[in-house]
């Protein structure tokens, strides 16, 4: 799963999936309660974060293939939540490559 969010831009809300990760899948879509729980903690710390900035940019937007609006958010003008996400070990890195097989239950 990529982490989605929702901006209000120019009085509409778009979508907006962050470039460069996969996460854990939250309810049904989850393979294990390991995978539910560390859903949880990535969708509340990333919630953390952007109620915490002062300021969220969306950089480098673009559809993906699917034509999601995907996207890369700074916060505060320094911290790319994606990356933190990762740093955090709450995502992987992904960039549209086949998976390998690695799941979030082991």
């Amino acid at each position: 799963m990529s982490l989605s969010l929702s901006i209000l831009h120019r009085a509409a809300r778009i979508a907006v999936r962050i470039y460069g990760i996969d996460c854990p899948e939250l309810g049904g879509r989850a393979r294990c309660a390991r995978e539910r729980q560390l859903a949880i903690r990535a969708r509340d710390a990333a919630e953390s974060m952007l109620r915490s900035a002062t300021s969220v940019q969306v950089v480098d937007a673009r559809p993906d293939k699917f034509f999601r609006v995907l996207g890369r958010l700074i916060l505060n003008d320094k911290v790319e939540l994606g990356k933190e996400l990762v740093r955090r070990k709450l995502a992987v890195q992904y960039f549209g490559e086949a998976r390998s097989g690695k799941t979030w239950c082991t």
